[in-house]
């Protein structure tokens, strides 16, 4: 089944399998608004989605809607900011201990990036998607 990022159930963590980072979004908008070097540089290709509600997409396609901001989303330092329109595809369903674990090793991956004691600790204490994915959030977002 196809679906766009309007229908996932927010807020949302992304993993990029190609990158190896993790990314929250608690809006539609967070999560579609970039800029043209995130999607040149494949950051939604391989990107799996988990809502709060613990279903997985994978994201099939992104392309390029609109632009974002004054003077059609440039800036004189950064690149021009854009809205994308993702197509995602579900994934089956994982058990929640399984995705801790996967969840673990990606941090696990990420420790010279800082601030993984406090995620190895909210994932570790988790004991639903729901409650998991928020804690992750709030604490991205600090």
């Amino acid at each position: 089944m196809i679906i766009s990022e309007q229908e996932l159930t927010y807020p949302i963590l992304c993993i990029s399998h190609t990158q190896n980072i993790l990314y929250f979004s608690r809006t539609p908008s967070k999560l579609i608004n970039c800029n043209t070097l995130g999607l040149k540089s494949g950051f939604y290709t391989n990107l799996e989605i988990v809502d709060s509600l613990s279903n997985r997409y994978s994201v099939l396609t992104a392309k390029k809607t609109n632009n974002v901001g004054r003077f059609w989303g440039f800036n004189l330092f950064l690149e021009q900011k854009i809205q994308v329109t993702l197509t995602l595809e579900k994934l089956p369903e994982q058990p929640f201990e399984t995705f801790k674990e996967n969840l673990l090793r990606l941090i696990k991956g990420m420790e010279s990036y800082g601030a993984t004691s406090r995620a190895k600790k909210i994932v570790k204490g988790s004991t639903d998607y729901r409650s998991l994915i928020e804690d992750l959030t709030e604490d991205y977002y600090k």
